[in-house]
């Protein structure tokens, strides 16, 4: 259970991506299973200038039921802004995005 605090927290952060301040991805990689998108991702994360987001795999535009959260929920799933240092690139890996007919839209 979050402390009032961290609800607190999470209240000022939500408010902040709803008024734009908010990072979005430069790029995406999308690919397949096994065909080292993870491998990528890593070695990638690695770069100085280049900043990934929180999760492994965030899966927003492949599953109707985060898809449909809406692009506050997805800016969500990404640092502040004040946390990418100035000049990074941000990105995300969903290799399944390659299978759905919508992800490139």
């Amino acid at each position: 259970m979050k402390s009032n605090i961290e609800r607190k927290k999470q209240l000022i952060r939500d408010w902040l991506i709803r008024l734009g301040y908010c990072s979005k991805p430069d790029f995406i990689i999308a690919g397949t299973q096994k065909a080292g998108t993870s491998a990528l991702s890593k070695i990638l994360a690695q770069h100085k200038h280049l900043t990934v987001s929180g999760e492994t795999e965030l899966h927003f535009f492949d599953r109707d039921e985060t898809y449909e959260k809406g692009e506050f929920y997805y800016h969500g799933l990404f640092p502040l802004p004040y946390k990418v240092p100035n000049g990074n690139l941000v990105f995300e890996k969903t290799p399944d995005y390659l299978y759905h007919p919508k992800s490139a839209e």
